[in-house]
């Protein structure tokens, strides 16, 4: 396992059963260097005032079980408009090799809607990227989501919204994979896709651009989502005006003081664990060696 700049408790990286579910060793080096990731990020945060808060279901995990949802394999946060775009600006000179602020903006042929902070020590390859050569860095990770104004209460136009975005993300999935691994007569046909999207529209870098442009576009209506990802919905914005902090394992670690509405909007009855599949969606992490060295074992 990579060094970490934190010091985990003695018997943390052991293989655990939580809630009747066993967490393996190995799930827990992944925790382990997730929430080095964490600090790292925090620190920065608290070096520059930016506010931000556990998301999904690492807000969820934090609540109802003061950690990890046992059967989760990943760790969000989210902040503001306002903090996010202080944090792009700081960010590449603050988070140091290992650590590298992952985004359109620091990595060529990027393709997500989500910027990432990880460790490029490390290896971390979620399954939908097993389908695809990889074009980007893929370490361990933490996900940064950044939280717009949303029309208030307007469903139809947040549909909207998100019908644009989801079409603007789409040319920048086709835009930064060229379809080499196909076969069969769909080849062609995605290459004359692949360079007439590029014809039309240019770098996938433009497409980004516009992306966050759709973001931003709504005025102040005293409520916020995401429309750039696959949680289209919204929250008051006032539930960042208060931050508290609760047990994250062994951290303590910040959260909306209103986190019961945050979480019934987004889980409803929250507190009663549903286990009908897994939350895991990585494939194959290395926790010792780069992506560099993983990824010729895929390809």
């Amino acid at each position: 396992m990579v060094d970490l700049k934190i010091q985990l408790p003695d018997s943390f990286l052991q293989e655990e059963e939580r809630e009747g579910y066993l967490v393996s060793a190995k799930m827990k080096e992944l925790w382990g260097v997730q929430l080095d990731l964490l600090c790292e990020f925090d620190r920065v945060c608290k070096k520059y005032n930016l506010k931000y808060i556990l998301e999904h279901g690492t807000l969820l995990g934090a609540i109802r079980h003061k950690g990890y949802i046992p059967w989760d394999d990943d760790l969000d946060v989210s902040m503001l408009r306002e903090d996010y775009d202080k944090l792009m600006e700081v960010g590449p000179k603050e988070f140091k090799q290992p650590y590298f602020l992952q985004s359109y903006l620091t990595e060529k042929n990027y393709d997500r809607a989500v910027t990432k902070l990880m460790r490029t020590d490390t290896s971390c390859l979620p399954g939908e990227d097993l389908r695809l050569e990889p074009q980007y860095a893929r370490g361990i990770f933490i996900d940064i989501f950044v939280f717009d104004n949303m029309p208030a209460a307007d469903e139809d136009t947040i549909k909207a919204m998100v019908r644009h975005t989801d079409e603007v993300y789409y040319r920048i999935i086709l835009m930064t994979h060229f379809p080499t691994r196909d076969d069969g007569i769909k080849m062609p046909a995605k290459c004359l896709r692949y360079w007439y999207y590029r014809l039309r529209y240019g770098s996938s870098r433009k497409e980004h651009q516009r992306l966050e442009q759709l973001a931003k576009s709504c005025g102040p209506t005293g409520y916020v989502g995401t429309v750039t990802y696959i949680y289209p919905y919204c929250r008051p914005l006032s539930v960042y005006d208060e931050i508290i902090e609760v047990p994250f394992e062994h951290l303590m670690m910040p959260v909306p003081a209103r986190y019961d509405e945050v979480l019934r909007l987004r889980y409803g009855d929250y507190m009663t664990p549903v286990r009908d599949g897994s939350l895991h969606t990585i494939a194959s992490f290395d926790t010792d060696r780069s992506y560099r060295e993983t990824v010729k074992e895929h390809w």
